[in-house]
């Protein structure tokens, strides 16, 4: 099971019925943010399209939510197509 499967309600900062934002531990920037599905799947293209719309919900959502922060610039919303295999785990 994914690590990020693991992060309690109480950490999620934006949810809906198929997905959730948590903080990363692990920033690269101030508010880098997670978007998780709450099923787990290898790929991107193994989300049914109602995860994906889902997912990028939240994005709006988290996107919203930290352009009222205070350091709202440099946000770059991204996702990932690869497989799990070839992308970068904090988990790891």
């Amino acid at each position: 099971m994914s690590a990020f499967l693991q992060r309690p309600p109480a950490d999620w900062v934006a949810s809906n019925a198929l997905a959730f934002a948590i903080r990363d531990s692990f920033p690269v920037s101030e508010g880098h943010t997670l978007v998780v599905p709450k099923r787990e799947f290898a790929a991107w293209f193994e989300a049914t399209p109602a995860e994906r719309v889902a997912l990028f919900e939240l994005v709006d959502v988290v996107k919203a939510k930290l352009d009222q922060g205070p350091s709202a610039s440099g946000q770059k919303p991204w996702a990932s197509a690869k497989p799990r295999s070839a992308r970068h785990s904090d988990a790891a």
